[in-house]
């Protein structure tokens, strides 16, 4: 896996984008006159943040929605909860992952809509092409589900393993 490749993904359907923000509820005042010891209330009630993991199920990449801290890097928190693996639910549920398990993600950083993704030499276990091609798929939707990120760079352990991994559309 150590060569350098560009691989073009092709977006089978349009991913979600996070549903991430407040909304205001206020009881206005009745019509009419009102005296000066009325005050119309407000309640914020914060939704909580959401990001898609990209996993497999029968052999195809199959996005799940998973919740996240409210701070931090969106992108951060998706790759480690792919990372992670599916949990006790999405496993009953046939949901799989093409990333070997104990795979770190050790940083992501990006600049002008390219991440660029630093993870554990446990990616690199072997597999065949069609896994590899999971893997990677997996890898660039969860990545670039959000803006600005558009495309992902992919190293392990510090040394590029694939050139800019595009996601369009």
């Amino acid at each position: 896996m150590r060569r350098l490749a560009s691989i073009a993904l092709v977006v089978l359907g349009a991913a979600a984008c996070t549903g991430n923000g407040a909304v205001v509820v206020s009881s206005a005042p009745p019509p009419g006159p009102t005296s000066s010891g009325e005050t119309s209330t407000s309640v914020v009630a914060e939704f909580p943040r959401t990001a898609q993991v990209w996993f497999t199920r029968a052999g195809r990449l199959f996005q799940v929605t998973r919740v996240i801290p409210r701070t931090g890097s969106l992108q951060v928190w998706a790759l480690r909860a792919l990372l992670g693996g599916p949990n006790g639910a999405e496993r009953a549920n046939g949901v799989t992952s093409a990333i070997p398990a104990h795979t770190d993600l050790l940083r992501l950083t990006h600049r002008a809509g390219v991440a660029t993704a630093d993870v554990s030499a446990g990616l690199e276990q072997a597999t065949g092409p069609a896994a590899e091609r999971l893997r990677l798929a997996q890898l660039v939707y969860t990545a670039t589900q959000a803006a600005p990120i558009h495309a992902l760079r992919l190293e392990v352990n510090g040394v590029p393993a694939f050139a800019v991994l595009e996601r369009s559309a």
